[in-house]
């Protein structure tokens, strides 16, 4: 595993018409390339302070994070947060002649 940094470069309501619905997107940019296609990316709720919602999300050019949180999470633009890049091994199953 892996830590990379990433700036905030946008924390707003997903839904600004409506504020009963509280989930909020922080996007934040890479600030060094991820070397793999296949990952499983993790940001600490204890760093952003708030709980999140949903897996991460990485844009079509892998450079952008959408972190969804519960609530607004204190983080502003250009603040710097810290990314765990894990690399997923691809497992192929194995099955057994005789029916395991």
């Amino acid at each position: 595993m892996s830590i990379i940094k990433a700036k905030v470069t946008r924390n707003q309501r997903e839904t600004p018409s409506d504020a009963s619905f509280d989930v909020w997107n922080i996007e934040a940019a890479f600030q060094e390339p991820i070397q793999f296609q296949e990952i499983e990316i993790k940001v600490d709720p204890q760093e952003i302070k708030a709980r999140i919602v949903g897996p991460l999300r990485l844009d079509c050019t892998s450079t952008i994070v959408t972190i969804r949180t519960e609530g607004r999470s204190p983080v502003r633009e250009g603040d710097t947060i810290h990314i765990f890049v894990e690399k997923f091994e691809k497992t192929v199953p194995v099955y057994s002649e005789h029916g395991a």
